[in-house]
């Protein structure tokens, strides 16, 4: 799976524009919450044009909203049910949100919002997360272990 990690000040920039990422840009480098950003960041791109995977890809969200609202279900049950498997879905539910919206996922740029929100991100389940919806959008299952991958939708 072959993808850019680099970029210009100007490509980050417009990449965290169209995301809704706020930022501002200081010294030449680009800055959120008063922390310097990376320029070389993954960032997963969906061609929208592709009606049926966007067809599968909100299918999928409403698969991984199911299973975090039984995660959330459970954790009030449970007391506090801080899981892997609960990070993970927590994280591919906000990152499919996100490219549904926007086209495009700056992951860095968004597991700092999530940090923010949340107060506390997990890199490597984030990171997973962010790489099983890249294979989704690639077509590329190489490395994707236990995943139920996407459904069938009627072509157009």
């Amino acid at each position: 799976m072959k993808r850019k990690l680099k970029y210009t000040l100007e490509e980050m920039c417009a990449l965290l524009k169209e995301q809704g990422t706020p930022y501002t840009v200081e010294d030449g480098q680009v800055m959120m919450d008063g922390k310097a950003m990376l320029l070389e960041s993954p960032v997963i791109k969906l061609d929208r044009r592709n009606k049926k995977l966007v067809r599968q890809l909100r299918a999928k969200l409403e698969e991984y909203e199911r299973r975090f609202q039984r995660r959330q279900e459970l954790a009030g049950t449970f007391a506090a049910l801080e899981t892997v498997e609960h990070h993970h879905s927590y994280y591919k539910r906000v990152i499919l949100q996100t490219l549904l919206k926007t086209g495009r996922v700056v992951t860095w740029a968004l597991s700092r919002k999530i940090e923010k929100t949340r107060g506390v991100v997990f890199p490597r389940d984030f990171s997973s997360a962010s790489f099983v919806i890249e294979s989704y959008i690639s077509g590329d299952p190489t490395g994707v272990t236990g995943s139920t991958g996407l459904p069938d939708v009627a072509a157009d």
